[in-house]
């Protein structure tokens, strides 16, 4: 079953830049999918007694945001790749890869997730790549 993109409001908002003159560039078009990615790993989503495995209402902003870290970093990469290929359309989902870096099993209180694809096309085409920093004792992430 193919869970739906949201992006309705992120092709208005294109729309605007593009009228506007205000397109980004490749860097601030980075910085802008970075920003997009600490919010939604920082977000918690709104637990809707299992109507959030409905395809449509898993698309919702009612659901936007990460579970808070559970399981081993390998189930929690699985949880984060679905969050991104939902909220984040400027990536491209079938390049989309999160795994969990070797350095996790030492740190104990953080685990840490390397996010690999390529922006879409239409976007820029160019790689995206980061490192997020899961800190479980303050349930917060952050991207290095």
């Amino acid at each position: 079953m193919a869970v739906p993109t949201y992006t309705r409001n992120r092709e208005y908002t294109d729309l605007i830049l593009k009228l506007s003159g205000a397109i980004p560039a490749t860097q601030n078009l980075t910085q802008s999918i970075t920003n997009n990615l600490f919010s939604l790993f920082n977000e918690r989503p709104a637990y809707l007694y299992g109507a959030e495995q409905l395809p449509h209402v898993r698309a919702s902003v009612l659901c936007f945001g990460a579970r808070p870290p559970f399981g081993e970093p390998n189930q929690y990469a699985a949880h984060l790749m679905e969050a991104v290929a939902i909220f984040e359309p400027r990536l491209a989902r079938e390049t989309l890869s999160i795994s969990s870096l070797e350095s996790t099993a030492k740190t104990g209180a953080h685990w840490f997730f390397e996010v690999k694809a390529l922006m879409n096309p239409e976007r820029s085409g160019q790689p995206f790549r980061c490192v997020v920093d899961f800190d479980l004792d303050q349930d917060q992430a952050t991207i290095l």
